[in-house]
């Protein structure tokens, strides 16, 4: 009941203070709402995300064949084009022609880096077309019936660098004007009520004995 009646006197003598709008509660409200959303648009905003887009065209591309007498009875060859069609450079470019017969059956033929004359070796840059052409051999003296090529696909592999920007650097850049201004709210805030307690004869502390905690209020009359 005393508790009560300290709390209902401390208020209404608050209130009735002219020294209170120094602390306009708005304020701290106020600057708790702009460092929260502040921090939340500066770290969405500076988050990094990938915007490496990787990509290859082949084009113009055709194989032929002719009778081997290897062990693999076809000598084929096959030739084309190429273009980074993304945006970041390839390396280790592999160009790789597969065969198959009339059961479906496939062979891997290798055209490792082609006929890439400037740019074997180095990554190819983004927007370059160029031109490749590879030999090999295929099919087996075995099954001489079953194992001419008659269909090829080209399959294309390399590695990339992978690149990363900002999500947004003016979203970041307006979270952290709004965490600046919610700080400065706050702090104003803070002197304020620091002021209204001096002004208004308030004291406010904490005090620990044994195992309880007070929080002591006095008013200077």
């Amino acid at each position: 009941m005393h508790r009560k009646l300290i709390t209902i006197i401390l208020v209404l003598t608050l209130a009735a203070n002219p020294v209170y709008c120094y602390a306009g509660v708005w304020k701290l409200l106020t600057g708790i709402g702009l460092v929260a959303g502040g921090t939340f648009m500066a770290i969405d905003g500076f988050k990094q995300i990938e915007t490496s887009k990787p990509g290859v065209e082949i084009s113009d591309w055709y194989w032929t064949k002719e009778m081997n007498s290897s062990w693999q009875p076809w000598l084929v060859h096959a030739e084309g084009k190429i273009r980074n069609t993304g945006n970041v450079p390839l390396d280790n470019l592999g160009i790789w022609v597969f065969f198959y017969d009339a059961s479906g059956e496939e062979w891997e033929c290798g055209f490792l880096h082609a006929d890439l004359a400037i740019y074997e070796g180095v990554p190819l840059p983004p927007g370059i077309r160029d031109s490749w052409s590879g030999d090999g051999h295929a099919g087996y003296w075995s099954r001489p019936a079953e194992s001419e090529p008659l269909t090829a696909k080209v399959h294309v592999q390399y590695t990339y660098q992978k690149q990363y920007e900002s999500k947004s650097n003016l979203e970041g850049i307006i979270g952290i004007g709004a965490i600046g201004t919610g700080t400065y709210l706050i702090i104003d805030y803070l002197i304020d009520y620091s002021r209204l307690k001096r002004e208004a004869g308030i004291e406010i502390k904490v005090a620990n004995r044994k195992d309880t905690t007070y929080l002591l209020c006095s008013k200077t009359f």
